[in-house]
Formats: structure tokens, sequence, C-alpha cells
């Protein structure tokens, strides 16, 4: 739907760039195509990386 607060929205689609990149390369290293196997791990690793305050 329309969001509203457009700034919102590109969080939303940084944070899904973010989980697509890290499924795909996940995929890849564990030679599969089931994204679904990687979704756990692969969000566990993105909720527990370290940040680096900009």
């Amino acid at each position: 739907g329309k969001p509203r607060h457009p700034q919102s929205q590109g969080c939303v689609e940084r944070a899904n760039g973010v989980l697509c990149d890290a499924l795909g390369k996940w995929m890849t290293l564990h030679n599969s195509s089931h994204w679904s196997d990687g979704l756990l791990p692969v969000v566990y690793g993105i909720n527990t990386r370290l940040s680096v305050p900009m």
C-alpha cells in the first residue's frame, strides 16, 4: 500500500536489499536453491552483527 511516511518505505527497501543479498550469498555458499533453508541463519547473522556508529 501507500506509505504514510516515504522515509519509512526507503528504510524497509534497504532492509529487504540487505536480506536478499545475504540470502543469495548463503545459497551460493551452501549450494542450495531453497532460500527458506537459509532464512533463519541469515536473519540471525544480520541481527547479531556488530554495527559501526556513523
